[in-house]
């Protein structure tokens, strides 16, 4: 597992062969597909436990974030909200750093291309649901276009792993998180006020 992650860290997924990574690891190419059916299976093996984990982690924060009352909801208590869970992200994702960036810039051509997906398609519904709950009562609010706001999730979750692309040190990723979330932040009130 060390000399895969080594040999995607430094050769991306695709630059990398599983004999290269057997004659590093001092094995044959035979033990490890007697544990792994592919090169992706390996790749799978390195980042899964750290995707998922952050997957699992954001679906908390939703939870915790819907789970608050009302009054706790509102721009205001929902920024802390944010600025705190952004900063539990990052520590995360800093705690899992060399996977991370395998996913984020190493992964092209395995189904971990496009894990941030799977973030986008949370914070989307959490978007709307959110917007649904502020205009209940307001029956002349026709919402916001799904367009938009696709486009503005999308460059959200990318923000977010900026600093692991950039290689940002962990303290460096929260003052970029920081600040990219209260830019969010203040879009997002003046979008749905």
């Amino acid at each position: 597992m060390d000399a895969a992650r080594s040999a995607f860290l430094e050769h991306g997924f695709q630059g990398v062969s599983l004999r290269a990574i057997a004659h590093d690891a001092g094995l044959t190419t035979g033990a490890i597909y007697g544990n792994f059916h592919s090169k992706e299976d390996l790749f799978d093996a390195v980042v899964s436990a750290a995707g998922d984990g952050l997957v699992e982690l954001y679906e908390q924060i939703i939870a915790e974030f819907s789970l608050l009352p009302k009054e706790q909801r509102g721009w205001d208590a929902m920024g802390e909200f944010e600025r705190v869970s952004m900063a539990r992200l990052v520590d995360f994702m800093y705690d899992n750093y060399d996977c991370f960036r395998l996913i984020c810039t190493c992964s092209s051509g395995t189904s971990w291309e496009h894990y941030k997906d799977r973030l986008m398609e949370l914070e989307l519904m959490s978007t709307i649901e959110y917007e649904r709950t502020v205009h209940a009562h307001d029956d002349a609010y026709e919402g916001q276009s799904h367009v938009l706001l696709d486009y503005i999730v999308n460059q959200f979750i990318q923000g977010i792993f900026q600093p692991i692309v950039l290689g940002l040190s962990r303290r460096e990723a929260q003052s970029f998180v920081y600040a990219y979330g209260c830019f969010f932040h203040e879009g997002a009130r003046g979008m749905f006020s």
